[in-house]
């Protein structure tokens, strides 16, 4: 198709820990002609100083919030033929969301606008899931009478824009006044459900925990999210581990953490197959002397640090050969005491449980307290003998060991719904090694004493844990 200029308009208020993420994916698309403008509310956290680092044009919005009017303003500065509504708390889902958002212009006449997908991350809350998987659903479909339309992720043609504003007036909803208005007067909405988007929160609220629990589960166990016709094979032993490393050199040249998790693979009596999975800046030809089956370099939009691992182990899933009849090993490398008889222990833990994701998990023995605003609230009974608190609370340990089957692993469907854990009663064993100084203890304890390797010290911090 033919390129038009889109202007995407992002409207921020305290998005610091949201922004980042969303100009990566915005500026990576395919689509290069673009600008992006920042409508920005008055930001009294970092979000102003994180903008300064991106190609954008930061424009500040005056006086009290009113949703059409920020709009409007955005809309007086953009220069495109297209304007695109993007939340600065969404992320767009691969390298194709804008051209996806703009493509059924070139189909379809008399569009007044097109919005797209927007999705939950995993860990999303029960409320937002229900409400985003419920409204946001798989098939594309043509607008005639239906008005709904929703602003985090849309676009409408400039021209029409300039025609009819938003309402400045109304304090929510404008997107959807908006979209009614122009289906009265015979235009069409499209909804392209390719050009999808990650977001943090659904388009309503309900504290009602116990009945959007159950609507979740209701969604999920039916496979009403992402519906599969094939029937459930009978679980299989997991003979491929995959094994995600965004910087195999993050701690040392030697690559030793890297090493000593694909040994306890290869002692493994059940796994035959290694997958390494690296970030999408390394090159292939570094890692040969790696005693793996397969090296796979990860696609640069599924390497954002807010996906977490999921989406690009999911991709490489997806291209194995019959993958939903398979089941899947997948460890961390920074568990320097782990060894291969508890891989294969979690493996037939696996295979006895009824479960289709199992997971290492231990025991947390002392009290928890949640942090809010500056006060501790104990999770449970606080500070109770042993015997008098009935509840007892686990962590999981992902990284250490987990096994699913291929379909689980591609899906939407959120792991926490259909799995077990195993309890990890060695304590040592569960030491990981998630910064810099971890690894020189333990370099300076187990492996300098042996003379293995040699080491460049610095600060750097292990990131994009599972």
């Amino acid at each position: 198709m033919s390129k038009f200029k889109a202007s995407i308009i992002i409207r921020t208020k305290n998005e610091e820990q949201w922004i980042p993420y969303c100009l990566e994916a915005v500026i990576n698309q395919n689509y290069s002609d673009k600008e992006i403008i920042i409508i920005d509310d008055d930001s009294t956290d970092k979000t102003l100083d994180i903008l300064k680092n991106y190609p954008v044009n930061l424009y500040k919005y005056e006086g009290d919030y009113i949703p059409g009017k920020s709009l409007n303003f955005g809309i007086s500065k953009a220069k495109g033929d297209f304007i695109i509504f993007l939340s600065g708390h969404c992320i767009p889902k691969n390298p194709y969301w804008l051209e996806n958002l703009l493509k059924p212009f070139k189909k379809y006449k008399n569009l007044a606008g097109v919005y797209g997908r927007q999705e939950p991350f995993r860990f999303t809350s029960d409320t937002n899931k229900r409400d985003l998987w419920n409204t946001f659903g798989l098939d594309n479909k043509l607008q005639i009478k239906d008005s709904f339309f929703h602003n985090a992720n849309s676009c409408i043609p400039a021209k029409i824009l300039k025609k009819y504003k938003f309402d400045e007036t109304a304090t929510n909803i404008e997107d959807r006044i908006w979209a009614t208005d122009r289906i009265k007067q015979g235009y069409r909405i499209y909804y392209n459900s390719n050009a999808s988007v990650y977001h943090w929160h659904g388009i309503n609220q309900d504290n009602n925990k116990i009945r959007l629990s159950g609507v979740v589960r209701i969604l999920e166990d039916n496979n009403l999210i992402s519906p599969s016709h094939e029937i459930k094979n009978k679980k299989k032993v997991p003979e491929t581990a995959i094994l995600p490393c965004l910087d195999p050199f993050l701690f040392d040249k030697n690559m030793y953490l890297l090493k000593k998790s694909i040994n306890d693979l290869k002692q493994s009596k059940y796994i035959k197959k290694i997958i390494l999975l690296l970030g999408s800046d390394q090159k292939k030809h570094n890692f040969k002397i790696l005693e793996v089956d397969d090296i796979i370099i990860r696609p640069k939009h599924l390497s954002s640090l807010i996906l977490g691992q999921w989406p690009s182990i999911s991709h490489v899933v997806k291209s194995l050969k019959s993958f939903k009849c398979k089941s899947f090993f997948v460890l961390q490398e920074n568990y320097p005491y782990r060894n291969s008889k508890q891989i294969d222990e979690l493996i037939e833990f696996y295979l006895n449980s009824k479960s289709r994701v199992v997971m290492y998990g231990q025991k947390i023995r002392n009290t928890i307290f949640e942090r809010s605003k500056k006060k501790y609230k104990p999770i449970g009974l606080p500070f109770a003998p042993k015997g008098i608190e009935k509840k007892r609370y686990y962590s999981a340990l992902k990284g250490f060991g987990m096994v699913t089957d291929g379909d689980m692993l591609t899906k939407e469907i959120s792991i926490h719904e259909d799995f077990e854990m195993k309890s990890l009663n060695d304590q040592f064993a569960n030491i990981q090694i998630n910064c810099q100084k971890d690894f020189v203890d333990y370099y300076k304890n187990n492996i300098q004493k042996l003379k293995v390797i040699k080491l460049n010290i610095n600060h750097r911090k292990l990131k994009n844990v599972i």
